[in-house]
């Protein structure tokens, strides 16, 4: 964040991004091509590693590494203005109590055709044991659906196959389930 304090609004964030703003998709030769947004998104994507609600933010900027302009910068520079602001939210991982089954709870949700230029829609999951969120995952689904319970069912899919690999995976560390 050093590097980049120059740069960074002087507002105060609660989110890392409005969940309005649609970032555009810029046709290469009208466009920028640096390093430095390159390696902004590179940042925000080690951040995720810690900072799960990020997970989104870094998956719509990270689309536009190609190509991108000054809209894109002040998205990136305000997600990096949102970690400066909240340094005390992450990764909080709390032990399941001896004797107690370990109980894997997993979220879905989609939001349909939310890019305006492909119509693709996005799958969010969110996975947990016990009270702590271990995992989120943020991804762009590969169809178009025709329907907000088509781009659900999608989700649900991609979420209940994460699932039975979380659950061989605790089986396999004699996690009682």
């Amino acid at each position: 964040l050093e590097k980049y304090k120059n740069k960074l609004p002087s507002r105060n964030y609660k989110t890392p991004m409005s969940s309005f703003e649609q970032l555009p998709f810029l046709e290469r030769d009208k466009a920028q091509e640096t390093k430095e947004y390159k390696a902004i998104v590179g940042e925000i994507g080690w951040i995720t590693n810690v900072r799960l609600a990020l997970r989104n933010a870094g998956r719509a900027l990270a689309q536009h590494a190609s190509a991108h302009n000054e809209l894109h910068f002040n998205a990136a520079y305000r997600v990096l203005a949102y970690v400066r602001d909240n340094p005390d939210t992450g990764l909080v991982l709390r032990a399941v109590p001896k004797g107690e089954k370990v109980k894997l709870v997993a979220y879905s949700d989609s939001s349909w055709a939310d890019c305006a230029s492909t119509r693709l829609s996005c799958s969010g999951m969110v996975f947990r044991i016990g009270d702590s969120t271990f995992d989120t995952r943020s991804k762009t689904q590969r169809t178009i659906s025709q329907s907000s319970m088509e781009a659900e069912l999608s989700a649900l899919s991609s979420t209940t196959r994460a699932v039975v690999h979380l659950r061989k995976m605790l089986e396999s560390m004699h996690a009682e389930q």
